[in-house]
């Protein structure tokens, strides 16, 4: 067959432009042409699963590495699917035979290290994030992986030198100070050098002297403030300004259960178009659609501290207004008013928790209802506890605790799944509470 690149060219072409049905056409009948070049199969697997045929995408990355068994991108491809469908020691087995055969590409590193994530192994899993990582410094996202992981092991050298090197390379990027920030707080409150801390954030601090969040949240790490909260309000809207974006694509059907759950609840609770709602960090409006068909006319409230995600949702004409606010004093500008409120993956960001609960119990009307979401620590006894990249982990006895002595009565509390990422910081913990009265 001539002009070979040129077909890899074309090929390359069609699934950089999504077009997958016509991408598997031309691959099948290339091999037909041509059933030993292995480039081939491994254009043919890779339409058969943006296709979602995976059975058949595996045989054809099967097929590739049989033409060319030194092929490790073939292999590669091969892990990275076995993985999704939850084949892991398979997936890891051919990650690692594409590393042996050339260790100087990131991918099949990260693939591995997300089986290692996925089987329990965490530790084992970031030097592999590391060694991506060090192949290709370019990537953010693997780079502030690489610098929490590092964090959550207790690593405090490793974690400065990662987030140091990628906020050298990306000064703008406020999102991966906030991140640093979190890192360090949580190396403080678990045991970490306070000197060595310290050291740490005045770095920083001389190196950004004029951002404000930098200033007060370096000081209160140099001035050993344990108990500080570094997401504040501020760094909360940075944080979501930038995710605004890409938040629902990166969420695309990653909340699939806990929106079913909830529209469950509600079914089971009321008859259509009959509240008042308010919908408390309401995001891009993912939870909106569900409330639409429950709230009465004109009775659809969104409430969000980002205006870049308030945007996002004001484009989908769902709720019947919006506030741009902090959640608490959008709540005491607001009493007895709402039949039911809602907060999915809120808490997440916020330390507190029971001023949270106040000013709800305050919003709803006589018998209201409060349907939300918390992250679970199951990693020790806290109340509350700081992880990073930037969560909040609530015990749940806690929870129960502060509803009960807020004056609600906890209807149902029961497991979902919030998101399908490989970071799993916590179990994720769906909540239905009534205000007694």
């Amino acid at each position: 067959m001539k002009n070979l690149q040129d077909i890899i060219n074309r090929l390359n072409i069609l699934e950089e432009t999504k077009q997958y049905e016509e991408l598997l056409n031309q691959t099948e009948r290339f091999i037909a042409e041509e059933d030993d070049f292995a480039p081939f199969y491994l254009f043919k697997g890779n339409a058969l699963r943006s296709l979602n045929q995976p059975e058949k995408a595996i045989e054809a990355y099967q097929d590739a590495i049989a033409s060319d068994p030194n092929d490790a991108l073939a292999r590669t491809a091969l892990g990275r699917i076995l993985f999704e469908k939850g084949d892991y020691i398979n997936a890891l087995n051919a990650c690692d035979g594409a590393i042996l055969i050339d260790n100087g590409f990131p991918d099949p590193y990260v693939y591995s290290a997300n089986v290692l994530v996925a089987l329990g192994y965490p530790e084992q899993a970031v030097f592999a994030y590391h060694r991506a990582y060090m192949l290709d410094p370019s990537s953010e996202d693997l780079g502030e992986l690489v610098g929490t992981l590092f964090a959550r092991e207790g690593e405090l050298k490793e974690t400065g030198e990662v987030f140091f090197s990628l906020i050298q390379n990306n000064p703008t990027n406020e999102t991966l100070y906030i991140k640093m920030i979190v890192c360090l707080f949580y190396l403080l409150q678990n045991g970490a050098s306070h000197k060595d801390i310290s050291e740490y954030a005045s770095s920083l601090r001389q190196m950004f002297t004029k951002n404000e969040f930098i200033s007060l949240t370096t000081n209160a790490l140099i001035n050993n403030q344990i108990d500080f909260d570094p997401l504040t309000p501020q760094a909360v809207n940075t944080l979501f300004n930038v995710y605004a974006s890409s938040y629902d694509s990166s969420m695309e059907g990653a909340e699939t259960e806990v929106l079913q759950e909830i529209n469950n609840i509600l079914v089971k609770l009321y008859e259509p178009h009959t509240l008042d709602i308010c919908d408390l960090g309401c995001g891009t409006g993912s939870v909106g659609k569900l409330l639409r068909n429950f709230s009465k006319d004109m009775g659809l409230i969104g409430v969000d501290l980002c205006s870049a995600m308030l945007d996002k949702a004001y484009d989908k004409k769902i709720y019947d207004k919006f506030f741009h606010a902090e959640n608490t004093s959008f709540l005491k500008q607001n009493p007895n008013t709402f039949d039911l409120i809602t907060s999915v993956d809120v808490f997440s960001y916020m330390k507190s928790f029971q001023n949270q609960i106040k000013a709800v119990k305050g919003a709803l009307k006589s018998n209201g209802c409060f349907i939300f979401t918390f992250r679970k620590n199951t990693l020790n006894q806290q109340d509350i506890f700081l992880y990073p990249p930037y969560y909040y982990l609530y015990g749940e006895k806690y929870v129960e605790k502060t509803l009960k002595e807020e004056g609600f009565s906890l209807q149902e509390m029961r497991s979902v799944v919030l998101d399908e990422r490989i970071d799993q910081s916590a179990e994720n913990v769906l909540c239905v509470a009534q205000k007694i009265g």
